[in-house]
């Protein structure tokens, strides 16, 4: 934990971060002033509404499909549990095939239920490196082009939810394959079916690691109690509510629509232009948080332990932690799977970036075979790494002695602040790739370097400040842990 600074030094960091964000934020207001978008709005608003994000709409017309599904599969799943529990795995796989078949089709249901097979009939072997090869090609294949979907649909609304669907399936299948292999067990192909096709987390995530999923299935069925029904209710009420903020936001920022005019965005005032950034890291943040906070409240409903949803990306400054809190269940398997095999029994310096690379390759394919994904998975690495480095850097005798011997501890706190703003900002852009692409991604570098020694300062000093925040905002969940501890 950093050491505490002045409060009057610590407000000043919260409201400029606040109103830096907030007058960024309102330039992107005026900016797309200038553009004609999207659809009509909410009639009571009279504004129009930017319907340039394909994810967004897409998922918001689908889950009013998936819903009613997800209630009656809990309802019944209650019912097994209290009759006959080894049944679940049997109707979570036939109920979501159902459910498929309805609203995707059979020909798309059959292709879905094929993938997690070839990667099972892979795991028969007990050959860990034959399961990560297929896996591999299962995702070339299946989730990084339209082989395997050109003959089962041409609705490309449809091809999506598929694409990502087996996506999803793919990590689960890998955790089920290998769980089993290093316990010496096979695992039953209905159990594998039953894990992939869960409704509430089969076409949005987040990914519960098999360990997880599988305690909650064997878990002692219990009554439903008012407090847990309620608990239920509100986390939802609590969802769809930032649901409503990032529709509400489309009718006033068009960020969206921007991504599609680079010229455009190439144009915009440095203000509007970070205010851009500002906005596409927040919604894409609200997205996750809806998504994957309703699929982990149904899944915890049913007693499975699910990851969280992601933290504010407006409190965290540091590419590590950026992975660790934003997609939790991804980050788990990256762990378990993938980093702390490759570390070895004896970890060093160059095992650690190796497996740290090779998490990052993972990442980008499992993401898509594209430039823009390409380019932040790379920029995510070198930050990742750069962050490692520093830390061994500082666990190093001297330098602790040469910080005690020149830097008070508050100094010391805000030297570190300061030398992790150029990390931040960088991190900052190589989302932009992910989120616009790399044509929206470049002109954020360009502008950057070509800026005026005035805009950079001020983007300097408002970034410093968000890294400030973001110390404090870990500092009081430490303390408040520290005292929880203390206390229970």
């Amino acid at each position: 934990m950093y050491s505490s600074l002045p409060k009057t030094e610590i407000y000043s960091y919260f409201v400029g971060w606040t109103l830096g964000t907030g007058y960024a934020v309102y330039n992107v207001y005026l900016a797309g002033r200038e553009l004609y978008v999207g659809v009509p709005g909410w009639s009571f608003l009279g504004r129009r509404k930017d319907a340039a994000d394909y994810e967004w709409t897409t998922w918001v017309t689908f889950i009013r499909v998936l819903l009613p599904w997800i209630f009656v599969q809990i309802i019944v799943s209650e019912l097994i549990r209290w009759k006959n529990s080894s049944l679940l795995s049997l109707w979570y796989f036939l109920f979501s095939v159902i459910f498929m078949s309805f609203t995707l089709g059979p020909a798309v249901t059959i292709l879905m239920v094929f993938q997690p097979c070839i990667i099972y009939a892979s795991a028969l072997m007990a050959s860990r490196s034959l399961i990560w090869i297929v896996s591999l090609v299962s995702l070339v294949i299946f989730c990084n082009s339209e082989i395997g979907l050109n003959w089962v649909t041409d609705m490309d609304k449809v091809r999506y939810l598929v694409l990502i669907s087996m996506a999803w399936n793919n990590l689960r299948t890998v955790s089920f394959c290998l769980d089993n292999l290093s316990v010496n067990r096979r695992g039953s192909l209905l159990c594998l079916l039953g894990y992939c096709f869960y409704l509430p987390t089969l076409f949005f995530g987040p990914v519960i690691l098999y360990d997880k999923y599988e305690n909650g299935l064997t878990r002692p069925h219990t009554k439903w109690s008012v407090e847990r029904l309620g608990l239920v209710v509100l986390n939802l009420f609590r969802f769809f509510g930032w649901a409503v903020v990032a529709e509400l936001s489309l009718h006033y920022l068009y960020f969206c629509t921007m991504q599609r005019y680079p010229e455009f965005v190439w144009e915009l005032k440095p203000w509007a232009l970070y205010g851009m950034g500002y906005c596409m890291g927040q919604f894409f943040m609200v997205k996750y948080t809806v998504l994957y906070g309703v699929s982990s409240t149904f899944a915890r409903a049913e007693h499975i332990d699910a990851p969280h949803h992601p933290k504010c990306i407006a409190r965290i400054h540091l590419y590590s932690k950026m992975w660790r809190y934003f997609d939790q269940g991804l980050y788990f398997f990256l762990a378990k799977y993938i980093y702390i095999p490759c570390l070895g029994k004896n970890p060093n310096l160059f095992r650690k970036l190796m497996a740290s690379a090779v998490c990052f390759v993972f990442t980008y394919v499992w993401h898509g075979l594209y430039l823009h994904v390409l380019i932040w998975s790379f920029l995510n690495f070198m930050g990742v790494s750069v962050e490692g480095i520093c830390r061994i850097i500082e666990s190093w005798s001297a330098y602790q002695e040469c910080e005690n011997k020149l830097l008070s501890k508050e100094n010391s706190r805000r030297f570190k602040a300061l030398m992790s703003v150029p990390l931040f900002i960088m991190a900052a852009i190589s989302n932009f790739y992910f989120f616009a692409g790399d044509a929206v991604g470049n002109i954020y570098f360009k502008r950057l370097f070509s800026g005026s020694l005035l805009a950079n300062s001020v983007l300097f000093f408002f970034c410093y400040c968000c890294s400030q925040v973001s110390i404090e905002v870990s500092n009081w969940e430490q303390r408040t842990k520290d005292k929880s501890l203390k206390n229970g």
